[in-house]
């Protein structure tokens, strides 16, 4: 059966009843104002992809497709790496980062970068290049958490790292033979997996 194509619109179903007056009054307000969805910021490229299946190798772009995730930036599709770029310790022990986002793993890489000190998994998570990019990042908790849910069987039996730092000696860990976050030791060396994004 074909689908009509929405051209400019915005389907509402919105029942008002519960709401406060003064949010009543606002939400028939601006529905009766005729307003238009604002498009998303886009890519000059992102209009003509074509997504692969979740799971799938997306050539061009570097690695698996993860799907796509909710960032500061807007909403992004997900890039893994096809391959681990290896076991790396996370960083020294006794260091307050401040990379402690769940979400953002390449805000967390960025702060880890800036410091003076050694940070293995984020630096050689950067590091990392496919396809002509290079602009991967070592993975938030939530980030790996995503790619545990969706790509499970990309991934090795065993722990990663995250680029989310726990406290100032233990940072976050994705275990892919369970599916179990912990916290572990920032001296000790577990896989690493590097990830990418651009806006959809």
């Amino acid at each position: 059966m074909k689908k009509a194509p929405l051209i400019n619109t915005l389907n509402v179903n919105i029942s008002v009843e519960g709401l406060s007056p003064v949010a009543a009054c606002l939400v028939r307000g601006f529905l009766a104002s005729g307003a238009t969805r604002p498009e998303p910021a886009k890519d000059a490229h992102s209009e003509t992809l074509v997504t692969p299946e979740i799971g799938a190798y997306w050539a061009g772009q570097g690695g698996i497709y993860g799907g796509v995730r909710q960032y500061p930036e807007g909403l992004c599709h997900v890039i893994y790496a096809q391959e681990d770029a290896g076991n790396f310790k996370w960083g020294p022990s006794g260091t307050e980062t401040g990379a402690t986002s769940r979400f953002d793993g390449r805000t967390n890489t960025q702060a880890l970068l800036t410091l003076n000190a050694d940070f293995p998994a984020a630096f050689y998570a950067s590091q990392y290049t496919a396809d002509g990019q290079s602009d991967f990042y070592l993975p938030s908790a939530a980030e790996l958490n995503h790619g545990w849910a969706y790509l499970s069987d990309r991934f090795e039996e065993g722990s990663y790292w995250s680029s989310t730092q726990r406290s100032a000696d233990f940072a976050f860990t994705q275990g892919f033979d369970g599916g179990t976050q912990h916290d572990y030791d920032e001296f000790n060396e577990l896989r690493v997996r590097p990830v990418r994004r651009f806006i959809r």
